[in-house]
């Protein structure tokens, strides 16, 4: 008496087939779809960054206004009306970062609970042999990394985008008010840029090393709740104890590397920003010496400096 075992492929089989040529062509389908499914609130969003960024517009050229035509011309009740204005602009700001919250986490939320099913249906499909050689840590250290990936698809993204929006309007403004401020600001920006991007490599390898030590280092706490019993008859408390604080030790020492990386670039950052604007305020207090600039052009550029 024995047994036979009847096996024939479904339709998953072969949609599996060419999976690794397929797969940048289904996420790109992911997107396009996301996309669709959201449109209305993506544009919400995006106009709402505009109107914050039209406001920010206004406040420099308010600021000229105040002292030009209010302060030099002695007139009490435009200085006042200006006052209610900018009043008025920062409560209307306010309620449209509200709303911009409210929608972005939504949106958020959506993709998140997206990410994370994605990810479960192909953790079904996945032969049954994979998870005998793949970590329980590394899988949950997976599903949270869809938070940084949900963060930085909706508050990073937006905030660039927003960042993006304002440097083009300061930019503008800037060069109508002066072309060598302009220039100075310019190069101030590419010279940011291109700090930041020196970082970029060594910050993705130091990711990489964090992520593998942080999926150990859930492994071995899973091993000591789920094996305790184990551990406490064959008395190996100091063996998984040891490994875990070699893991931690590690983690330690990425961190360490992590946070010297951060202040180099910070380091970097700080000093092309003051001395931009420093170049920049010495630049425009010549401007108004010669009469080129008027002292609320001035003002007006040490308020988009200090944006």
């Amino acid at each position: 008496m024995g047994f036979v075992l009847f096996v024939s492929p479904c339709d998953l089989f072969f949609s599996l087939e060419n999976n690794t040529t397929r797969t940048r062509l289904r996420y790109k389908d992911k997107v396009k779809d996301f996309a669709k499914r959201y449109k209305w609130k993506i544009f919400q969003i995006l106009l709402r960054v505009v109107f914050v960024g039209l406001i920010h517009l206004v406040f420099p050229y308010m600021s000229k206004l105040m002292v030009d035509a209010g302060i030099k011309e002695r007139n009490g009740n435009l200085i006042g009306l200006i006052l209610i204005a900018q009043l008025l602009l920062i409560f209307g700001k306010m309620s449209i970062e509200f709303v911009r919250a409210r929608i972005t986490l939504n949106v958020g939320t959506a993709i998140s609970i997206q990410m994370i099913s994605n990810f479960f249906s192909k953790l079904m499909t996945i032969p049954m042999i994979n998870f005998e050689s793949k970590q329980i840590g590394d899988i949950i250290q997976r599903i949270e990394d869809n938070k940084k990936i949900e963060g930085f698809i909706t508050r990073n993204s937006v905030d660039l985008i927003f960042s993006v929006f304002s440097l083009l309007i300061f930019s503008f403004v800037l060069a109508f008010y002066s072309l060598y401020i302009f220039a100075v600001f310019l190069i101030g920006c590419i010279l940011y840029f291109i700090w930041t991007s020196l970082f970029l490599k060594k910050r993705k390898k130091i990711d990489y090393s964090l992520f593998r030590e942080q999926t150990k280092n859930r492994t071995s706490v899973f091993q000591i709740l789920y094996g305790m019993a184990e551990i406490r008859q064959y008395n190996g408390k100091e063996e998984i104890k040891g490994i875990w604080e070699d893991t931690q030790n590690r983690i330690y020492d990425i961190n360490c590397e992590k946070l010297k990386l951060e202040q180099k670039q910070k380091t970097g950052i700080t000093l092309i920003n003051e001395v931009k604007n420093t170049l920049i305020t010495f630049v425009s207090a010549l401007a108004v010496i010669k009469g080129e600039m008027s002292l609320g052009m001035m003002l007006s550029v040490q308020y988009i400096l200090d944006s």
